[in-house]
């Protein structure tokens, strides 16, 4: 991804893993940000192989 695996590594972890999404008081809120980015990474970044992979595995 553009900005670099720490920011895939935060997605992931977000949507995937119950003890790190139960960090966040406004979980939605956290998750409709997490997807913005990823909006705005595949419109810079389209072909971008890590971020496909991404997509993938948070099950879009």
């Amino acid at each position: 991804m553009g900005r670099g695996p720490a920011i895939g590594l935060l997605i992931r972890l977000t949507f995937l893993d119950d003890a790190y999404r139960s960090l966040y008081a406004d979980w939605p809120r956290a998750a409709r940000e997490c997807v913005a980015v990823l909006r705005m990474e595949a419109g810079r970044n389209p072909d971008d192989r890590a971020l496909i992979a991404l997509v993938g595995e948070i099950g879009w």
